[in-house]
């Protein structure tokens, strides 16, 4: 296995604590293809970056960083979402982007401390419902995935700002997208979009952003003419429909 040195840096806790996170990205062909003993004798850090790795999954002693808010697992190599990530209950960032998996377990419901889930780069073919269920979601970031579409079970989101769907092969938007009230950005950008729901922009009211560029629009028509000339074209074009 290969090793290299651990580095700290400091990182403030949610509670406003200065405490310490650890960084252990792989570096050229020096990777990790298991968590070593020495991170997991770090019980108190609050910050772990395996970034860049070969790791396949997390030992069962991970459960052992109570304090850990975030964690990065960004280029590694799981094919499965790894379950022992499900009791880290202080968990605020989760990036496991640019991995393997194809689904994840009901239970990641559990961690409704997360505010950003990245699963960018993975190989979603069916939106995974089980990210609905996280009530303290703010940012989910699905980019460069095969999804088709979306379930109407997204209406529950209705606490996330940010929504990042971009490089999928999105047909079609159900109307619950509607739901999510909070929503600021959403962006849409390189999927296969021909035609939106019918209130979109007017409908979510806190939007500030939308990118749809390199979709389906019939070129030339209202919609794509409102599109190109952003939110604001697009939400008096939708007015003029009704």
């Amino acid at each position: 296995m290969a090793t290299r040195k651990m580095s700290f840096s400091p990182m403030f806790n949610a509670r406003g604590d200065l405490k310490q996170c650890l960084e252990l990205k792989g570096r050229g062909k020096n990777k990790l293809e298991e968590v070593p003993d020495e991170v997991l004798a770090e019980v108190n850090i609050i910050g772990i970056d395996l970034t860049k790795n070969n790791i396949k999954e997390l030992p069962p002693k991970f459960r052992n960083f109570k304090d850990l808010e975030e964690l990065h697992l960004t280029k590694n190599s799981f094919e499965k979402f790894p379950d022992v990530v499900c009791t880290l209950v202080n968990l605020r960032v989760l990036k496991i982007d640019f991995n393997s998996l194809r689904s994840l377990p009901p239970h990641i419901s559990r961690l409704e401390t997360v505010k950003e889930l990245w699963l960018d780069g993975n190989d979603f073919e069916q939106f995974p419902e089980a990210v609905c269920e996280m009530s303290g979601l703010r940012e989910l970031y699905i980019r460069q995935n095969k999804l088709t579409t979306l379930p109407p079970i997204i209406g529950k989101m209705t606490h996330l700002e940010i929504f990042i769907l971009s490089d999928n092969q999105l047909e079609s938007l159900p109307d619950e997208i509607m739901q999510l009230s909070a929503l600021r950005e959403l962006w849409l950008l390189r999927n296969r979009l021909t035609t939106l729901p019918a209130k979109l922009t007017t409908g979510l009211s806190n939007l500030q952003k939308i990118e749809l560029t390199d979709n389906a629009f019939e070129e030339g028509s209202p919609l794509q003419i409102a599109i190109d000339d952003g939110l604001a074209a697009m939400r008096r074009y939708e007015q003029s429909q009704s």
